[in-house]
């Protein structure tokens, strides 16, 4: 009993600590785009049911306080801490299989969906099949039972094909091999069987602070879904600055609804975009639609060499905007520049003749806005002055 007091009560040490820093649930402002509801999503996070350092209840108040919306349970299916665990529920923790004993691999779900039930949070059931490379570490979610997908570890096709048979959403985690430098992503003929047999979904082009531009080009080739997750194992405050600001790697999910068949659907269409580091990575028609739903232009004033252009920008997204080819050579303008998440920006505009124009366009490059590897988003700033 002192053993699970004991662990409990480091378990709420560390949640008062890692959340003191915000008391109530923010909102993580990027607009609803081309009639779809945009939704944010860590798909890949562990706790202490594998490797992680926290209790599963941790990981959907952490999200609640980010204003995350879905968090996808996702711990190791091959591996446990039992020792730990056995430690705090004993023999309540464990379901007898074949003769022998191991942990409920849906208990780390189910103990989180508690919380996340009361704190408006969809908590997605998953694991992570951690094989060795080739076919590496794959997450399943929307699982039923996660048990079924715990196989011996040479039969990874059977892992694949039970969390299939249970309608999973299957992607490629980490995709840079274990065994080569991490500089070297490559595409083995067991993905290839996985492709091809309808069980790889998405890639992680992101994987916590990582981008990997192969996975990125995989993505857009083979139309797999866009994502960025975590992989977070510590207290996502220790993992990221949120205290100066950071905000987690993540995906966005563009739903017809806010719900978990919303969400399921949106997922196996392809319609997402991973978000880190203040990049957005994703289909050119949805990175479009996010960066005009997001600049409002205050005012256009027409000046005695030009023209300023205010733009409010009230996202938590900023955008990097650089100077693109075909601009009208009368035309001065900048060469770099920033439209800050959540503040207003002045925009000069210089030229002989400003009253000549009813229209001013500015052809630039949204370098953070990527469409695909070293590709930003184009897009033409129009502005008509007062």
């Amino acid at each position: 009993m002192m053993k699970r007091f004991g662990l409990i009560s480091f378990t709420c040490f560390l949640l008062a600590c890692n959340l003191s820093f915000a008391q109530e649930r923010p909102a993580i402002h990027i607009p609803d785009v081309l009639g779809y509801k945009t939704l944010t999503a860590d798909l890949h996070t562990h706790t202490v049911f594998s490797d992680g350092h926290v209790w599963p209840p941790i990981r959907i108040e952490e999200a609640y306080r980010e204003g995350i919306d879905i968090i996808a349970i996702t711990d190791h299916v091959e591996s446990t801490n039992l020792f730990r665990l056995k430690s705090v529920f004993g023999d309540d923790l464990e379901v007898d299989r074949e003769g022998g004993f191991f942990p409920d691999r849906n208990r780390p779900f189910e103990i989180a969906n508690e919380v996340a039930l009361r704190r408006d949070v969809f908590a997605l059931n998953g694991v992570e099949i951690s094989r060795t490379m080739p076919p590496g570490h794959h997450n399943a979610i929307f699982l039923t039972d996660a048990n079924k997908v715990n196989t011996p570890h040479p039969q990874w096709k059977e892992a694949f094909q039970a969390a299939r048979e249970q309608g999973a959403f299957l992607f490629w985690n980490h995709p840079a091999s274990y065994h080569y430098p991490e500089t070297t992503t490559l595409w083995w003929e067991e993905h290839d069987w996985l492709y091809e047999n309808d069980m790889m979904h998405g890639i992680e082009v992101v994987n916590g602070r990582n981008y990997n531009a192969v996975a990125h080009q995989w993505a857009l080739d083979k139309n797999l879904a866009i994502l960025g997750n975590t992989d977070v194992h510590a207290p996502i405050g220790m993992t990221f600055a949120l205290h100066e600001g950071e905000k987690r790697t993540m995906t966005l999910i563009f739903a017809k609804e806010r719900s978990l068949d919303g969400i399921r659907e949106a997922l196996f269409a392809g319609r997402t975009m991973a978000f880190y580091q203040d990049k957005l990575i994703g289909h050119r028609n949805f990175l479009d639609a996010i960066f005009h739903n997001s600049i409002i232009v205050e005012s256009v004033k027409r000046t005695e060499n030009g023209f300023q252009v205010i733009i409010n920008n009230p996202t938590d997204v900023p955008f990097e905007l650089s100077r693109a080819d075909g601009n009208n050579l009368s035309l001065t303008f900048f060469d770099t520049k920033l439209l800050p998440a959540g503040k207003q920006t002045t925009i000069r505009i210089y030229t002989d003749n400003p009253a000549t124009f009813n229209q001013v366009d500015l052809n630039v490059i949204v370098d953070n806005l990527i469409m695909a590897p070293g590709l930003g988003l184009p897009v033409t700033l129009s502005f008509i002055p007062e």
